[in-house]
């Protein structure tokens, strides 16, 4: 069994996050797409923690709230969903709430484009601000499109292959890694504060071999770890 070291670990994490295809850094690397998709579900699930433990105290007095439509296995449309018999087969939107100011994602939600998903992503949002506020007092503004490179990358984990394909874990995965960089690592452009920077929450940028040691501590605290191997 090989195990991806902490370097190689930080090269695709990188190139993931620099928008390229589970498929592409597969052939450039010469890992399997499976392990890069593993790879990418394992750093989903420490950025999550990551997200939760660093975004607070955010000062706001106006935000932009965006959806992007998605969908895990098969669209509701279709009624696919039904043939299937797949758990968790439906669309799956993902909504954001960012500060206008600094562009900083606070509070992000995957689910089902209702009221109850809705009011879980403002109960989130207040958690986050740094002085309780009532939401009437926050100009919150509702956009069409995304202001954000989100849509594209966080769909690509939902293409790799075998079992992993289509869940919705995954693109939740994708979501929350691709968040992260979003906020904390920033365009990668030598003196350009991150958004996080611009939001007063964070000093620096953060390095993906920073990312790459978080997935490194976050796989020894979960029940399963997940296995890597190099392409055949």
């Amino acid at each position: 069994m090989n195990t991806l070291s902490i370097q190689e670990r930080e090269h695709i994490l990188r190139l993931l996050g620099d928008g390229m295809s589970i498929r592409s850094i597969a052939a450039l690397t010469g890992v399997s797409k499976n392990t890069v998709a593993k790879l990418l579900i394992d750093a989903g699930y420490a950025c999550a923690k990551y997200h939760d433990a660093n975004v607070r105290g955010v000062r706001t007095g106006r935000a932009d709230v965006t959806d992007i439509w998605s969908f895990a296995h098969a669209k509701h449309e279709t009624g696919a969903a039904a043939k299937t018999g797949h758990y968790s087969a439906n669309d799956a939107w993902l909504r954001v709430i960012s500060e206008s100011g600094s562009n900083l994602i606070v509070s992000y939600r995957i689910g089902a484009h209702d009221a109850e998903s809705a009011g879980s992503l403002m109960s989130d949002f207040e958690t986050r601000l740094a002085d309780p506020v009532n939401l009437k007092d926050v100009l919150v503004n509702f956009v069409e499109g995304p202001n954000l490179s989100l849509e594209t990358p966080t769909r690509d984990v939902t293409q790799s292959a075998d079992d992993f394909k289509r869940r919705v874990q995954n693109h939740a995965s994708a979501v929350a890694f691709h968040i992260v960089c979003h906020n904390f690592v920033g365009n990668g452009e030598a003196g350009s504060p991150t958004p996080a920077m611009t939001a007063g929450i964070s000093d620096r940028p953060l390095e993906f071999i920073e990312i790459a040691t978080l997935v490194a501590q976050s796989i020894g605290t979960r029940s399963k770890q997940i296995s890597y191997k190099k392409s055949l």
